[in-house]
């Protein structure tokens, strides 16, 4: 990962797929899934890979939130996708359009759930 980015070992929990014999329950169109490129221990760091992802076309924000040893890291994430697919795609697409990006480094990114809506 550039820039010492975090392992995925440390990221936040990704959301759990649901049991075969239990297709997940769908109560409303809300946003459930981000695209997460990254989290970071240096704040430059994740506003960097920020200005990738949008050069490649994808609106991105930093978040920032401690972890669990209460350091602080700086999330890169995209804007809500209502699914998985939509999501997936997206970011496929940013990966394969940063490729063509003179001198960018390789686009990384795991889904995660979204936050609840408060």
């Amino acid at each position: 990962m550039p820039r010492h980015a975090v392992s995925p070992a440390k990221m936040p929990p990704l959301e759990r797929p649901a049991k075969a014999s239990a297709p997940p329950a769908r109560t409303s169109a809300a946003p459930r899934f981000l695209i997460q490129f990254g989290a970071y221990a240096v704040a430059a760091n994740a506003q960097s890979t920020k200005k990738e992802v949008e050069a490649a076309g994808l609106p991105a924000v930093v978040t920032h939130a401690p972890d669990a040893s209460g350091r602080m890291l700086y999330y890169v994430r995209s804007q809500p996708f209502v699914d998985r697919g939509s999501a997936l795609a997206a970011a496929a697409a940013v990966k394969t359009k940063a490729r063509r990006v003179a001198g960018a480094d390789p686009i990384e990114y795991v889904i995660v759930a979204a936050p609840a809506a408060h």
